[in-house]
């Protein structure tokens, strides 16, 4: 009962930013998820949404994204899509790692969170599919946007393997050991 309460709690919300508000309804979710983190029923229901959103919601979003986009519509913009990609991810890489460098950390945990943020692209694609949905944007920059946001996924693993490569190089040699290991 919980759960229901909470989930009916953020689609009234939602619904409210809307049409009332003329927000997207997303800000509406999170701002009933605020006021439901307050009270006492906080774990049971993150608990069960996470259940549900990991399980059924989240793949069923992605799915309907994957459907509505033509990666062939990007076939002449390949230069466009790759220099939107080098600043898409050298944008959060210095943007972040600066910020985390400025706040003291070594440069490789800066490096480190840079390149973690790099794929933090979900809310990118509710924006773009809110403006495709209300004809702000064309098909193809919405195609791009959810390529972009699946490249950048992708790649970030392969990113995130040369500093922890660099650590397990490192601890193996003697006069480095007390580096730790990933």
């Amino acid at each position: 009962m919980v759960l229901g309460v909470a989930l009916a709690l953020a689609f009234f919300f939602a619904f409210l930013a809307d049409v009332l508000g003329g927000m997207a309804a997303i800000t509406g979710a999170y701002l009933a998820g605020i006021l439901v983190g307050f009270t006492s029923a906080q774990e049971e229901v993150l608990r069960e949404v996470r259940t549900l959103s990991h399980s059924f919601l989240g793949p069923l979003f992605f799915a309907s994204i994957g459907l509505e986009i033509n990666a062939w519509t990007l076939g002449g913009h390949w230069a466009f899509f790759l220099a939107l990609l080098i600043v898409a991810v050298g944008g959060k890489v210095l943007g972040c790692g600066l910020g985390a460098w400025l706040s003291r950390m070594s440069r490789r945990d800066s490096f480190i969170v840079g390149v973690g943020m790099v794929p933090r692209g979900e809310v990118g694609l509710i924006t773009a599919t809110i403006g495709w949905t209300c004809g702000l944007i064309s098909p193809q920059v919405f195609s791009l946007a959810v390529v972009l946001v699946l490249v950048t996924t992708l790649l970030t693993p392969i990113m995130l393997r040369i500093p922890f490569r660099q650590s397990k190089l490192a601890a193996s040699s003697p006069s480095e050991a007390a580096l730790p290991e990933f």
